[in-house]
């Protein structure tokens, strides 16, 4: 009887998620857009302000942010200038409770996807989320 080697399977290499930053001073809101970020698949950072969002992006590499236009200090708005005039800028949705014609207008000048009213559901911002990121 002959005893052959059966070849081994070699673990493949996985993909990692892609990283969604979550950004949105309200805890709870962020904390619903990043489920909506895992659900998809899809692992979620967080960030409670414009300026730790930007910290944020100096030490990992996104393939979107996710931000609220309505924030203090800085706003989502004046996120979306910083990151516009950064190298390589991820693709950015808004969400806004206000989505007035002038700040849908102007987070689109500086770059935003899209802007998405609040209140949404999981799976709005799931397929937005897939829509950005297959772009």
């Amino acid at each position: 009887m002959e005893t052959g080697t059966h070849p081994v399977a070699q673990p493949q290499p996985t993909a990692s998620p892609q990283t969604v930053l979550v950004v949105d001073d309200d805890h709870a809101v962020c904390d619903l857009m990043a489920l909506a970020v895992e659900l998809g698949g899809r692992a979620p950072l967080k960030a409670g302000s414009a300026a730790e969002a930007l910290a944020v992006l100096e030490q990992h590499q996104v393939s979107l942010v996710l931000t609220d236009i309505h924030m203090p200090r800085a706003s989502g708005l004046e996120l979306l200038a910083a990151l516009s005039v950064t190298k390589h800028p991820p693709p950015v949705l808004v969400v806004t409770g206000e989505a007035d014609a002038y700040t849908t207008r102007t987070a689109r000048l500086l770059g935003a996807r899209k802007v998405i009213s609040k209140p949404f559901g999981l799976d709005e911002l799931g397929r937005e989320i897939d829509e950005a990121l297959a772009a």
